[in-house]
């Protein structure tokens, strides 16, 4: 098994667990601050990844890669005001940061 699959692997499991952590019983297990913050943390490890993965003369997914770090700090600055609209946030930049890393190429 190649790194990438490896890694592709990890980090499904990792999606595929804080996506249960927010849906499952209403988001209760996510409402948790350390739990949420590690789901956050793992948003931002994402949008990293996604971001150092394009080169340097490519604008557009720069670009793609930062609006998607910005959603994820919208949606970690969410969560006090609007935990629903928080969830949704994370997990869809979750759910695509994990799609173009390791699906499209």
């Amino acid at each position: 098994m190649g790194v990438l699959k490896g890694m592709f692997y990890v980090f499904l499991f990792l999606d595929l667990v804080s996506i249960f952590c927010f849906f499952f019983n209403k988001g209760k297990i996510a409402s948790n601050k350390i739990v949420f913050n590690a789901i956050g943390v793992l948003t931002f490890v994402l949008c990293f990844m996604l971001f150092s993965y394009y080169p340097n003369n490519n604008l557009i997914g720069k670009f793609i890669a930062s609006i998607f770090f910005i959603f994820g700090v919208a949606g970690v600055m969410l969560k006090e005001k609007n935990f629903l609209y928080a969830r949704l946030l994370l997990t869809v930049v979750i759910v695509f940061s994990t799609l173009r890393l390791f699906i499209i190429q």
